[in-house]
């Protein structure tokens, strides 16, 4: 199905509020020794950021220190608070003491599943447990709220972090337990323990019912929660707690024209498969939804075979045009660190710079299997950079992410199919976005990027590797001097991967049935009528009679917990996505002023509005498609071809 698999540890579903709340905090990203060398290949650094422990006593070390230094360090911001309240001074030095335990502790979120001895990966567990101890704690801390409300912040960066530290509080019940509202705690508590209940009957194979009954339990103590904290329903809290643009109502009137384009989009499916019925019986006039399935299986297995050509060429050289290209339309230099830790092999570490030399941010590329694995495709912020304040000058210096996934290996060899490179460069869309927009020095605020812009981004560059432009960069031969222009527009199967194809359309349309499903639960105080519900939406998207009520969406756990009403996000994405594909359909996936149109109306422009996308065209749904219209036409017009506006650094990306 078209459900998004997502990592449910016990910690994140136990800690979750606190983790998201702390990094909207320290880490805004709503996500060297350098070489002089500027050109915008992959070439090499000397060395990188030493942040990575090595051993198990390295950790224990750092995790026994920061827990120390953390600690006596909020002793004295209190007690220097409570003898002048007013100072706006401890806004910023709660951002620091918050953001220096971040850069010792958050990384192990992510090396506990990355280690590849069990021993250093157990060792790394303690550091989770070591930061969620402290956040805790923090969030209890009665009179570091008071102080914090008593600080009157003077500039715009305190005011931002005033707003975003009251934030933190705020979700985290400090506000709430401070006047002795202990039925919320048990109300939260309720909600946690039956989620898990909801997680464990999925791993468990339990049957279907018992999760709706807890859906229906869930609801009803969602409700409860959102009306303490002054909300109409859970979605309005969820708003506020992520920092969502959008509330309820809005989310709501968005997934209406949503819902009015998936019915576009999927007309085309329907009348092949009523087509197809009327070979064998011409009076039918009817579409069941296990028809429409069939159809789909039936689709990709006559599509043609994975393009061999591009996985013939090296891994290495995938990885190296895959980061040079993007690092070249998005304005930066990525180079290979030569001297840094590997905390596993085959790890490479990259520094990002810009067009001054400045370091962006480094990251870690792992991409290769070993056992202990964690085995999801990830792009996860594993330092946060030193934050420095200079008066009223913020300094951040640059951050430090890891990109990790799993290459198919075949007798020894890995290589890249498909969906390993839809998955790179679905990662590397959500890396280069969050460099982008990631506080530098001497900006007023950080940049936020609203939550649905970031899944449209990172969905928006799994189509680019089978783009024509992108095939003839990927798949050139290795003794080529330039781009190799033309090699993928004679017949090859690449349209079957735009959002226009029927496979995408089905996508849309799917997303956006469990979207509004996942809406009207997350909005309901009880009497979850699941089955209702979904015959209802699913007839109403496709016009096609339900044989089976959504039962399979019983193991889906975002429907469940505080995890409830933020499927929106999907189809939201997939639209702008299919927007953002279209404009460069019409001037070509390497034109550089589109490029630079769109990073700057959507993601750093001072000008920048969200708005931007709804102003151009929708995407071309309403367009008849035939599924063995498969091919891209040998037009010199075509815009894989024209290259007046190509970026002379994607020349170089070997």
């Amino acid at each position: 199905m078209m459900l998004r698999n997502e990592k449910f540890s016990r910690d994140e579903l136990l800690f979750n509020t606190i983790i998201i709340a702390i990094v909207v905090v320290v880490c805004p990203i709503i996500f060297q020794s350098c070489s002089a060398d500027t050109s915008p290949g992959i070439g090499t650094v000397t060395a990188g950021p030493d942040i990575i422990p090595r051993s198990v006593p390295e950790i224990e070390h750092e995790i026994l220190e920061t827990i120390s230094e953390t600690d006596t360090r909020i002793t004295t911001l209190v007690k220097n608070c409570t003898e002048n309240q007013s100072n706006s001074r401890i806004i910023r030095d709660l951002d620091k003491i918050l953001a220096d335990m971040n850069s010792h502790l958050y990384k192990y979120e992510t090396l506990s599943g990355l280690y590849p001895d069990p021993d250093l990966r157990n060792a790394a567990e303690k550091g989770i447990i070591a930061r969620n101890t402290i956040l805790r704690s923090l969030a209890g801390n009665s009179t570091l709220y008071q102080c914090i409300q008593s600080a009157q912040p003077v500039s715009e960066q305190e005011k931002w972090l005033y707003e975003q530290e009251l934030l933190f509080f705020s979700i985290t019940h400090a506000d709430v337990l401070q006047r002795g509202n202990e039925k919320l705690i048990s109300l939260q508590n309720e909600l946690d323990s039956l989620h898990l209940r909801y997680i464990t009957n999925i791993r468990d194979n339990r049957p279907v019912s018992e999760n709706l009954q807890i859906l229906n339990q869930s609801a009803s103590v969602r409700s409860d929660i959102a009306t303490i904290f002054g909300y109409e329903n859970w979605v309005d809290l969820v708003a506020f707690r992520q920092g969502w643009e959008m509330n309820g109502s809005h989310i709501s009137d968005r997934l209406e024209i949503i819902s009015q384009l998936a019915e576009e989009a999927i007309k085309p499916i329907i009348t092949h498969v009523l087509e197809n019925k009327k070979i064998h019986d011409p009076d039918t006039t009817s579409v069941y939804d296990y028809e429409i399935i069939q159809y789909m299986n039936e689709l990709s297995r006559q599509q043609l075979p994975e393009q061999t050509q591009i996985f013939s060429i090296p891994t290495e050289t995938i990885v190296s045009r895959s980061v040079c290209s993007l690092s070249c339309l998005m304005n930066f230099t990525t180079r290979r660190a030569d001297d840094y830790y590997r905390y596993a092999q085959g790890v490479e570490l990259f520094r990002v710079s810009d067009k001054s030399n400045t370091t962006r941010a480094w990251f870690y590329l792992d991409l290769y299997n070993r056992p202990g694995k964690n085995q999801e495709w990830m792009t996860t912020l594993i330092h946060t950079g030193w934050n420095e304040s200079d008066g009223d000058i913020w300094q951040q210096s640059a951050p430090t992410f890891i990109v990790s996934g799993n290459i198919r290996e075949n007798r020894g060899i890995t290589q890249f199919g498909e969906e390993e490179l839809t998955l790179l460069f679905h990662e590397l869309g959500h890396l280069y976005t969050r460099i982008l927009t990631w506080p530098g020095t001497g900006e007023d605020t950080p940049l936020n990027i609203p939550i649905e812009f970031t899944e449209a981004f990172s969905r928006f560059f799994e189509f680019l590797p089978w783009t024509a432009e992108f095939q003839a960069l990927l798949s050139a031969p290795m003794e080529r001097t330039q781009v190799v222009t033309g090699l993928f527009t004679n017949g090859q199967n690449l349209t079957s991967k735009s959002p226009h194809s029927l496979q995408n359309r089905w996508l849309f349309a799917y997303d956006t049935i469990i979207a509004l499903l996942d809406s009207k639960i997350a909005q309901s105080s009880g009497d979850v009528r699941f089955g209702e519900w979904y015959t209802e939406i699913y007839t109403d998207i496709t016009g096609a009679t339900v044989t089976n009520q959504g039962g399979s969406l019983l193991q889906h756990p975002h429907l469940s917990g505080s995890t409830a009403g933020a499927l929106w996000i999907y189809p939201v994405g997939d639209l702008y996505a299919s927007i953002m594909y279209d404009m460069f359909f019409k001037t070509g996936f390497f034109d550089q002023t589109t490029w630079n149109d769109i990073t700057n109306n959507l993601l750093i422009g001072k000008n920048r509005s969200w708005n931007y996308l709804e102003h151009n065209d929708s995407p071309g749904w309403k367009e008849p498609v035939h599924p063995s219209d498969n091919s891209i036409p040998p037009d010199e017009t075509f815009p894989a071809n024209n290259w007046q506006y190509v970026p002379g650094c994607l020349m170089e990306c070997q």
